[in-house]
């Protein structure tokens, strides 16, 4: 039985997060997640992006779906019922509205042929998509259960029946003929009963003057109609000479208000999930850069990601974008970064959190390869600016923000710390990143630390060393290549200073001339 292409197995919806975790700012996640849910507003995906996986089998599930969408042509008939389904949805539930309320404005033979229209379009669309599917055979449990929902269903007694009856009562009406008689403010209605017609025999009159092709100036008139006081009472006054399929109408709207199926109402937002994310994916890899599906491990003894980055950088990036790879082998948990100012340890920590979120929702990652963990949450501390109206000065802020983290953290947390006691004295910091460590080692939770502090690498066996590396022909300039090896503690400010002439020595030089 099929439910829904998110969550295998589930008959009821699932409890969506309504705000944007915490981290998202942070990581530059909002950029990615704000830019797919605007394009498809409409279908209100930002709260499955809140939403993270928290077990393999669903995380799987997903990944089965994501890779058989790899398929362009697969994602563009998906996409066209999709949109499809949702705004007859929307028609529908305007038509409900009116119905329920009422009054001859809303409660109407407009607002039920209009019901009679939408019940035409859904069997066509459904039907069409079935006919498709038919001759396709899918991987994935997740389409291959809504491709065997949707046969069955079109195929149902139930169906069938909505299809003979919309299309018996379009051969009924289109067997409607009446004439109308306009004579000052007054409108009559009768039966056609015969009367010549005089449109043809002007059109063969005049046919002996015709020299050739000639432009029309006919103009299509709207469906719409122009006035809804007039065409009500118009189409009243027909019902009232053809009660019998007018009545048949009643009867078919009263039966069939809510003909959209509830799985594949459900089917036609979800798959836009899929969809929004393919739509960020291919632009991205129009650059030369490479996704993946990552393994998912509950044990985290072995992670991984090779030629990973940033994606949001990557999107707004004019320059080629550098990519990075990261390992940890048990008992490995901490890595602490360090590095020349600007050289892309920020960047590297938000591509390494990425990876893991976007794994967490059964997507693709941004990485050429990649085994990551299973988390309950995401957790950040990054610098911020600081807050007169509190009066706590930078560092008490930074602690009391740090103290708020780890309590919330747990041993299955990933946590990213970036650039914390900078505002503090040298001997401090080291004091109090000692403090930090020892009990970020005692939680076991994946910890990435962005730090000025050499020392914070050499903690234990837990924790290893990363640095940003610089052009060895030209410390000044950065790579923005990270990678595993120890500490070098040297003052790349110095480098700086001297190449634009601000070192000890040169100015030095020019006050004592």
């Amino acid at each position: 039985m099929f439910y829904s292409v998110l969550t295998p197995g589930w008959d009821k919806e699932p409890q969506w997060a309504k705000n944007a975790p915490e981290c998202f700012r942070d990581l530059n996640i909002d950029q990615i997640v704000t830019s797919i849910a605007y394009k498809r507003k409409e279908f209100n995906l930002s709260e499955i992006f809140y939403t993270h996986l928290q077990d393999e089998e669903t995380i799987l599930y997903r990944q089965e779906i994501t890779r058989e969408l790899e398929d362009e042509s697969l994602r563009t008939l998906f996409d066209n019922f999709s949109r499809t389904i949702y705004n007859l949805q929307g028609v529908m539930a305007d038509i409900r509205e009116s119905l329920v309320l009422g009054g001859k404005l809303r409660d109407n033979y407009l607002t039920r042929g209009r019901v009679m229209d939408c019940a035409d379009w859904y069997t066509y669309e459904v039907n069409a998509l079935a006919a498709v599917l038919r001759q396709k055979t899918f991987a994935s449990k997740g389409l291959s259960e809504f491709s065997q929902y949707i046969i069955e269903y079109a195929e149902s007694d139930a169906f069938k029946f909505l299809g003979s009856t919309v299309k018996q009562l379009r051969e009924d009406f289109s067997k409607i003929e009446y004439t109308m008689l306009i004579r000052g403010n007054t409108i009559s209605i009768q039966k056609f009963d015969d009367q010549p017609n005089h449109a043809t025999d002007l059109l063969k009159c005049f046919e002996k003057f015709r020299q050739g092709e000639v432009n029309t100036y006919m103009r299509a008139l709207p469906e719409t109609p122009g006035d809804l006081n007039i065409e009500i009472a118009l189409l009243d006054m027909i019902a009232g000479l053809f009660h019998e399929v007018f009545h048949t109408l009643d009867k078919f709207c009263q039966q069939h208000i809510d003909f959209v199926d509830g799985a594949i109402a459900r089917f036609s937002r979800e798959i836009q999930f899929y969809l929004g994310w393919f739509e960020s994916v291919e632009e991205t890899r129009k650059h030369g850069l490479k996704f993946c599906y990552p393994q998912i491990s509950v044990d985290r003894n072995h992670i991984y990601a090779y030629e990973c980055y940033d994606l949001a950088l990557a999107k707004s990036a004019e320059a080629k974008t550098i990519t990075n790879d990261f390992e940890l082998t048990s008992p490995e948990k901490m890595i602490v970064i360090t590095g020349p100012n600007q050289g892309g340890k920020t960047t590297f920590a938000r591509s390494y959190a990425q990876a893991h979120y976007f794994g967490s929702l059964g997507l693709s990652v941004p990485a050429r390869e990649a085994s990551l963990a299973m988390f309950d949450n995401i957790l950040t501390h990054f610098g911020r600016e600081e807050d007169v109206t509190q009066q706590n000065g930078q560092l008490r802020d930074d602690l009391l923000r740090l103290k708020a983290l780890l309590d919330q953290a747990t041993g299955n947390s990933i946590i990213i710390i970036n650039e914390i006691f900078a505002s503090t004295t040298l001997s401090d910091a080291l004091l109090l990143g000692g403090y930090m460590m020892d009990t970020l080692t005692k939680l076991g939770a994946l910890v990435i630390c962005v730090t000025f502090l050499d020392e914070l690498s050499q903690h234990g066996p837990d924790t290893f060393s990363m640095v940003g590396l610089i052009n060895e022909a030209d410390p000044t300039i950065r790579t923005y290549k990270i990678l595993r090896k120890n500490p070098d503690g040297l003052a790349y400010a110095a480098h700086i200073a001297n190449k634009y002439g601000l070192s000890y020595e040169r100015l030095s030089g020019r006050i004592s001339k």
